[in-house]
This record gives C-alpha cells, sequence and structure tokens, in this order.
C-alpha cells in the first residue's frame, strides 16, 4: 500500500481532482449563487408563492418588485400571479404614469401572469417619439413577449430606430458615450432579430464593445465606467439571449474569470446582492437584476424558451400567430448617482401616454393544411414559447454539463483503477488525462441537436391578417429518369407558411423541410459573408443528372438574380423550388 501513496501517485491524483474540479466550473457557474438567492426569498415568504403574495405585493407598482414578480413567475410556471395582477390593478387605477417604461414595465408583469388588459393594449400603443432609447427596448420587449402586434409600433420601425441608435464605439446610451447597461439592454431586444443580417452586424460589433469592458475579475464597468452588480447581471441576460454561453465564450473570460464569477463578487452571505463591492449591503435593484440574471441563464442552460418568451396571455389584443421569440429589456430607476438603471428612468422625458383604466388561384394542386411559423435557421428548431418542457434550443445546454461530468467521472474512474493497480504514475495519467481534457473541449466546443430537436418547428393555424407565402418543392422534371420520384412531382406540395419581417426564402426553405422532416444540403448561411448555395433536396443532388442539373427557386414565377438567403420574402409570395436538366430553362415544367 505504500506504493499507492508515493510521490508520482499524490501527483496523478491531485491532477484528477484538478481536471474534475476545472471541467467541473461551467456547471456550478450560477447554480450556488441562484440557490443561495432563492432560498433567501423563500426563507422571507414562507415560499417563492408567500414572497409574491405577502413580500413583493406591499411594494407593486416599484421597479424592483414588477421585474422581481416577473423573475419568479418565469423561474417556476408553476406559481400564481393573479394576486400580484390584482394589485396591479389598482396601483394602475390610482396613479396617473407618465414613462413609458413604466408602462411597458407593468404590461409585461401583466403578460408574465397571463394577463392581456386594457392596460397592456394602452402600453402596446404608446406614443414612443419623443423618448428615450431604452423606451424602444422595452417596447419592443413588450411586442414579443406576448407576441402582441401594436397599430403604431411596428417591430421593423422600432429595430430600424435602435440600429440607427447605435454608437460609433459600437454600443448605446442615454447621453454621452455608450455605457455596458445600455448596451445590454438593447442587445436584448435585438436578440429575437439576430439573424437579420443588419442586426447580426450591430449584434457582433456590441459584444466587441462589451468585451472591452470587462475586468480581469469577470465584472463589468458600466454607467459612468462604475463596476457594479446590475452592468454584470445585463451583460449575463444579453448573453443568454443571444444563446451565448458566459461560461464558455473566450471573449467573455478574462483570466480565467467569467462574468459569473463576477456577478459572485456582489453576493452578500445572506444570498442577495450589494450594488458596488465598497458598500456591502443588500440593494433591492441590484438583487432584482442578478434574479433576472440567474434565472436567464438557468432558462438557457436548460434549453428552455428565453427569459421573455412568456406565455400567451388569457386575453390578448391582436396576436401575431407567427413565433416570436423574445429576450429580455431592462427598467431599473432610482437616482442617477448610485444606480445606472436609475438614470434611464430620471433622463426619460414625459410622454403622450394614453390614461389607462386599469383594466389556389395559380392553378396549382390543393395547398398543404400545414401551416408553419416562421424562423429564421438557427431559430427554426426552437419550441413554442409557451412550453417550458420544450427540447433544447441552444448551444451551452445542459446536456454538455451532463456530458463534461461523465468525461470527468470516467477519468476518475480510469484512475482509480490505475491506482488500485499501483499503476498510478504520472506516465500512465497524463496521457488519459490529455484525452479527457480533449473531450471536455470538443463537447464545450461543439454543438449537438438531436433529429427530433433538430425537426422541431411550431406549427400553427393562419390566422386574420397574418403575413404569408405559399412554398412548394417539385422535381416533375425527372418523370421518366428516376423510378421513385413522387407520383404527383411535388416533395412537398405548396403549403402556407406564416413570415415574420426579415424572413428569406432560404428561412421558409429551413423551416418547412425541417417540419416535413426532408433532408437538404447547403453551404454559406442567411446574412453571411458566404451566400447560401443549396445544393441536394430530399436526395436529388446538383449535377445528378448531368453537368446543368441541380436546384432553383423561383418567386412568383421569377427567378431572382440573388442566392436564397439574399431574397426577402413579402406577404403573398409564392416560393416554388423546382429540380432543373438545364439550368433552369426547364423551370416551367418542375
Amino acid at each position: 500500500m505504500k506504493k499507492l501513496f508515493n510521490p508520482k501517485s499524490i501527483i496523478s491524483l491531485l491532477l484528477i481532482f484538478v481536471i474534475a474540479a476545472g471541467f467541473a466550473l461551467p456547471a456550478n457557474a450560477y447554480s450556488s449563487q441562484s440557490s443561495k438567492l432563492f432560498s433567501l426569498l423563500e426563507s422571507e415568504g414562507g415560499s417563492l408563492q408567500g414572497y409574491i403574495d405577502n413580500v413583493l405585493i406591499k411594494n407593486v407598482g416599484t421597479h424592483d418588485a414588477d421585474w422581481l414578480f416577473i423573475d419568479l413567475m418565469r423561474r417556476d410556471g408553476s406559481l400564481n400571479g393573479d394576486k400580484y395582477a390584482a394589485a396591479l390593478d389598482g396601483y394602475t387605477s390610482a396613479n396617473a404614469l407618465t414613462k413609458p417604461t413604466d408602462y411597458e414595465r407593468i404590461a409585461i408583469a401583466y403578460t408574465a401572469a397571463g394577463v392581456c388588459n386594457d392596460f397592456v393594449k394602452s402600453a402596446l400603443d404608446a406614443e414612443l417619439s419623443n423618448n428615450t432609447i431604452n423606451a424602444l427596448f422595452f417596447e419592443l420587449i413588450l411586442l414579443d413577449c406576448g407576441g402582441y402586434e401594436s397599430s403604431r409600433n411596428k417591430r421593423d420601425a422600432l429595430i430600424d430606430k435602435i440600429l440607427g441608435s447605435q454608437m460609433s464605439d459600437n454600443g448605446w446610451t442615454l447621453s454621452g458615450p455608450s455605457d455596458v447597461d445600455m448596451t445590454a439592454m438593447a442587445l436584448q431586444a435585438l436578440a429575437p432579430y439576430k439573424n437579420r443580417s443588419d442586426v447580426a452586424y450591430a449584434v457582433e460589433r456590441a459584444l466587441g464593445f462589451l468585451s472591452g469592458k470587462q475586468t480581469a475579475n469577470g465584472d463589468f464597468r458600466g454607467f459612468r465606467n462604475m463596476l457594479s452588480c446590475e452592468s454584470t447581471a445585463q451583460v449575463i441576460i444579453a448573453l443568454t439571449s443571444l444563446g451565448i454561453d458566459p461560461a464558455v465564450d473566450s471573449r467573455f473570460i478574462k483570466d480565467g474569470a467569467t462574468a459569473f464569477d463576477g456577478l459572485r463578487r456582489y453576493q452578500l452571505q445572506d444570498g442577495s446582492y450589494c450594488h458596488v463591492t465598497e458598500i456591502a449591503k443588500r440593494d433591492n435593484i441590484a438583487t432584482e437584476q442578478a434574479a433576472r440574471a440567474l434565472v436567464s441563464a438557468e432558462r438557457f442552460a436548460a434549453g428552455k424558451s428565453s427569459f421573455f418568451s412568456f406565455e400567451k396571455p388569457s386575453e390578448t389584443p391582436p396576436v401575431s400567430p407567427a413565433d416570436v421569440t423574445p429576450e429580455n429589456p431592462d427598467g431599473n430607476s432610482s437616482d442617477d448617482s448610485t444606480h445606472s438603471s436609475d438614470s434611464e428612468e430620471t433622463a426619460e422625458s414625459s410622454s403622450s401616454l394614453p390614461e389607462s383604466s386599469g383594466q389556389s388561384s395559380n392553378g396549382k394542386p390543393e395547398e398543404s393544411s400545414a401551416v408553419i411559423s416562421s424562423s429564421d435557421p438557427s431559430s427554426a428548431t426552437e419550441p413554442d414559447a409557451s412550453a417550458d418542457s420544450e427540447p433544447a434550443k441552444r448551444s451551452g445546454g445542459a446536456y454538455k454539463i451532463y456530458a463534461c461530468g461523465a468525461v470527468v467521472l470516467l477519468f476518475i474512474a480510469v484512475c482509480l483503477i490505475l491506482a488500485i493497480k499501483k499503476k498510478a504514475s504520472l506516465k500512465n495519467v497524463i496521457p488519459i488525462a490529455v484525452v479527457a481534457i480533449l473531450l471536455i473541449c470538443g463537447v464545450l466546443l461543439l454543438n449537438f441537436t438531436s433529429v427530433k430537436d433538430y425537426y422541431s418547428v411550431n406549427l400553427s393555424s393562419v390566422g386574420e391578417g397574418d403575413n404569408t407565402v405559399t412554398i412548394s418543392i417539385g422535381c416533375r422534371i425527372l418523370e421518366g429518369i428516376e423510378e421513385n420520384i413522387p407520383e404527383d412531382g411535388y416533395i412537398l406540395k405548396p403549403t402556407k407558411y406564416v413570415i415574420n419581417e426579415g424572413d428569406t426564402v432560404f428561412d421558409v426553405l429551413l423551416a418547412v423541410t425541417r417540419a416535413n422532416r426532408i433532408k437538404i444540403n447547403y453551404t454559406g448561411s442567411a446574412g453571411g459573408m458566404l451566400s447560401v448555395y443549396v445544393s441536394s433536396i430530399a436526395g436529388y443532388s446538383e449535377m445528378q443528372y448531368g453537368a446543368l442539373s441541380g436546384w432553383i427557386y423561383r418567386v412568383n414565377n421569377y427567378t431572382p438574380d440573388v442566392g436564397c438567403g439574399s431574397y426577402d420574402v413579402k406577404n403573398g409570395d409564392v416560393i416554388e423550388w423546382v429540380y432543373t436538366l438545364d439550368l433552369g430553362k426547364d423551370a416551367e415544367n418542375g
């Protein structure tokens, strides 16, 4: 037994635990913080439901109470928000609100409670033209969190205004140079549209700006270049909203410290959070924003819908049936001498918000009854926002934690076997450690999608006023050449598809093929540097039937001269993908 504990064996065993601890870090990046914080709230309210009904309700209508209510509702879908919503009714009836972000925050809280009333409708149609940029963030988030539509505030217009407000230093601000909080909030609002080329460009620039504001401790310099809990929390919300894992993305790891490490610096012994480390006392706004960041991270890791993808309220104003994938903003306030989020509220001008009372024609075959809700290439696998049990839709999900843990356990088991056999020397352990490290790096860097998840696309019915296109995939030209083509020549019969603003021909193709389990091969990406090129659909490939054979697309009987990833579709378009034997000259027969 002495040999088991000789210096070489001890060093080998230490190496085991160093590797195990190092790769367990992503899994524990926020869980201990989350456990301490929500255990504190449970103890103060008797339960999380009790905390809502007996603690938060006393401060209904305030920024920290409303947002923490939203946080808790998003963390635990079994919680009931009826009592809080009723308290909001009383608050909105008794108080004349002037700031658009107050309207938007409360409307989002109502939506989290599953309620859509006259107050929400008034917030949706608020006049925003003379207000600060963060009002635009929250309005876009409000629209998305409930799948709402507004007669006044349209998504495209809001997105364009937000993009137009990006500073030359790549961030956003209320005034002066860009700051972290506002930039992170902008990204939360833009996250559902990240695959639009103009949004993608703005997002990449902004991520570079945020990365440059991170310190060696992992936290961020926000308003007035001050380190704070809130700035760090906002970045975590933004990253997880964009599908970026703060625990593994190298852009947001400084000297080995992640944003979660930075957030931990502000957590107090009881589980609450302070605003700045120099004043180590509980701060309600800091605690709320940290809670939101932790809930957003939890949902991200579990593969659930993003923080602001809410269940549809029980009563809705005009709601788009198209699947909207929302992400989060922030409304925070106080006085701007202590909280950056407060400056956003106090700097806001009054608005003219209304007072709330508180309360086939082209001869094609018959179209398929399936109607597919629009989504971009990355969101085609995203589940319906109303489901908490949906399949994973982002990289960095819980499966990576389990896979890394399995590798670590296997490594430990192998090393223990070597130790028992008295062969636990550095010479034997180091190669195994290298293999384990490579396996874990592969798990962290690569994204795995199950067949079920890949083909998961939200199906819905066409509603009145929906924007739709009709898409079909045909290979009739191969009749007499290929024996196994469908009898009618259609791989996909003409199918109605509900579109979102910014969808391209490729977005539609990718969604319908996934929904119908039709395999396609392509290169490039929509909105990317390389134009999308579809080389194969349903096993029929380019040049398979001659040098001039392959796939082309037509829109309204016209063959565009741009790639399918660059052609934006509009309401009523008829998209035809056809196999050609002669570079499209025979397309009329496809």
